[in-house]
């Protein structure tokens, strides 16, 4: 059998049922309709390669047919050879053209002449879908490579940032310790000289962790230890360490009375690293002056914590991309890190059942940051405190 498919439509009449014997001859599938709406049904469920249709029907006109095919974009490459069974005007066949029938032919028509126009319908309408699918593999392609582009060059960035961010801590490690070494430092001296090189060590601390928990999304290795935590100790938790910063910058800082019950099951850790990260980011972002307004509320069975600041903003073509990883806007380079906050903070939310969402009306308008989880029903056990840094070595919640 072969794999062409022609659906001969009105194959009820002697013209029509000459046709399918001339073309089934040929070797082609033939498949009939007896009325326009059949014709059209059949279309659809069999996608033929060629449709031929008697301008005559019982119910539609095969002009009406042959338009509807042309109209659908599934349908409208399949070529229609339309038939006259008398001969017709040229307003008429002009007519039936502009319907969208690729040919018109007037019965009765020669065997021969009936193959030969099949053929040449058929060969061109492969010849088209073949360009068809090399422009959209070629569209594909180009899209892929744009794409590989993107990423080699956000990459690139990347790399060069983690080098200098990496490098300006280490300079003046290496700088504080050689002057400490070599006793060139008062004892008035040393205790600027330690603080530097302890800040710029917890820095590096800060960044290397970063880096790591980017590995472990990447490998799937980021595990929670889940237990009871109260959500809304943890978010007082990173505001007051965030209050001096904004007292210095002078930003009025506004935190929402929290639910009688805003406990979740999650990593407490991992949800003061996600906390910290936002209330951090709006102050970092906030100018002098500026409000920043954190709400606590409870959503049906979700815990809803939104961080709003009439900070600069986020420009509306940044906006989907803003938790991608390796991809920092103009305004955050100046402001220093690896801009990977965000990325870890939506992939620590969705490990938890939640969603982490960004809005903002534009450049300079400020933005909200939405973080929803679901609340610990059912749970036993005391909600666990925030984590408080009890050693040196410990830099805090990780940002």
């Amino acid at each position: 059998m072969s794999a062409i498919t022609i659906l001969n439509v009105d194959a009820t009449t002697p013209a029509g049922a000459a046709r399918s014997h001339i073309l089934t001859q040929a070797g082609y599938t033939i498949a009939e309709a007896r009325t326009g709406v059949e014709a059209l049904r059949l279309v659809h469920e069999l996608m033929p390669q060629l449709v031929i249709c008697d301008v005559m029907l019982s119910d539609l006109s095969g002009t009406d047919v042959c338009r509807q095919i042309k109209a659908n974009p599934l349908t409208r490459g399949i070529p229609v050879l339309s038939t006259f069974a008398t001969f017709v005007s040229s307003s008429n066949e002009d007519a039936t053209a502009a319907g969208g029938a690729d040919i018109c032919l007037v019965e009765p028509v020669e065997p021969l002449e009936l193959t030969t126009v099949a053929r040449v319908l058929l060969r061109l309408h492969r010849i088209e879908r073949e360009a068809l699918e090399r422009e959209a593999a070629f569209q594909h392609e180009q899209a892929a490579r744009k794409q590989a582009e993107e990423a080699t060059r956000l990459k690139d960035e990347f790399l060069a940032t983690v080098s200098h961010e990496l490098r300006t801590p280490m300079n003046a490690i290496i700088g504080w310790a050689h002057l400490l070494r070599t006793g060139r430092l008062d004892d008035t001296q040393r205790p600027r000289a330690l603080e530097s090189i302890d800040r710029g060590a917890r820095t590096q601390a800060r960044l290397i962790e970063d880096l790591l928990d980017v590995s472990r999304i990447v490998s799937g290795k980021l595990a929670l230890e889940k237990q009871p935590v109260n959500l809304a100790a943890v978010v007082a938790a990173a505001v007051e360490s965030q209050r001096a910063a904004a007292q210095e910058k002078g930003l009025t800082l506004n935190v929402s009375a929290a639910p009688p019950d805003f406990t979740v099951l999650g990593d407490l850790a991992r949800l003061q690293q996600v906390m910290q990260n936002l209330v951090s980011n709006a102050v970092k972002f906030t100018p002098s002056g500026g409000r920043i307004v954190i709400t606590l509320a409870c959503i049906g069975a979700q815990t809803c914590v939104s961080v709003a600041d009439t900070g600069e903003g986020i420009a509306a073509e940044r906006l989907p991309h803003v938790f991608d990883r390796f991809r920092q806007t103009d305004v955050a380079r100046v402001h220093g890190g690896l801009g990977l906050g965000l990325a870890i903070a939506r992939h620590v939310v969705e490990l938890h059942g939640g969603a982490i969402h960004a809005a903002s009306d534009g450049a300079g308008q400020g933005a909200t940051f939405t973080v929803t989880l679901p609340l610990a029903v059912g749970v036993e056990g005391t909600p666990r405190a925030p984590i408080a840094p009890t050693m040196p070595g410990n830099y805090g919640p990780k940002v």
